[in-house]
């Protein structure tokens, strides 16, 4: 009796092992494909697939799609150097998939493309605000803030727009596809996912 315990969990530890290590080898599959996905658009201004991509792990994987943002932050940051960007990244990206990983834990495609939306919006707002609290740290005074964020912020509005929208359209068009393909491949690493007999939106 107590050998086949131990025999148990022998096996038990296996497939614990087993599955960590799929899970670290999958974060990396999917850290690499956001930093793919965003060096095959890098020509075109403010046009990217990290955000839809970000929603559909959060759909189907959970809060383990956290570990994949920051580790695609983190190589982000190995590729270009620090600035303020990094902070922004961090910042948003985390947020993104985090509060994604609550709003859709069903496949709902109406709600990813409106919190695409809201999210891009914010995206403008928070890198113009980190801006100018670094403007600040370096010299301007906390009267001039104002007059920082409106410019900062005025400078960048037609990039903004073009995220926002091309955001709205990329994530129309392939959310629900991805989700279906990687809830494949989630059932065959984990035998898991979102329920695929739910329906979507």
């Amino acid at each position: 009796m107590e050998a086949d315990k131990q025999r148990v969990n022998a096996q038990k530890r296996g497939r614990v092992i087993k599955l960590t290590t799929k899970n670290i080898v999958l974060t990396g599959l999917l850290a690499a494909a956001m930093t793919a996905g965003k060096l095959a658009l890098a020509f075109i201004p403010n046009v990217e697939v990290v955000t839809v991509l970000i929603l559909v792990y959060a759909t189907v994987f959970g809060l383990r799609a956290v570990f994949a943002v920051l580790v695609f932050c983190t190589v982000e940051v190995l590729f270009y150097g620090f600035g303020t960007w990094v902070f922004l990244y961090y910042i948003y990206w985390s947020a993104l998939c985090s509060i994604a990983c609550l709003l859709l834990k069903r496949p709902r495609s109406v709600a990813a493309v409106i919190y695409a939306v809201v999210m891009t919006f914010l995206f403008g707002i928070i890198d113009t605000v980190i801006n100018v609290v670094f403007a600040v740290l370096s010299g301007f005074s906390c009267q001039e803030s104002m007059s920082l964020f409106i410019g900062y912020y005025a400078r960048g509005v037609w990039f903004y727009v073009v995220h926002i929208v091309s955001n709205a359209l990329v994530v129309s068009a392939l959310y629900r596809p991805l989700v279906s393909a990687l809830s494949k491949l989630n059932l065959g690493i984990n035998g898991g996912g979102w329920h695929n007999s739910q329906s979507a939106e």
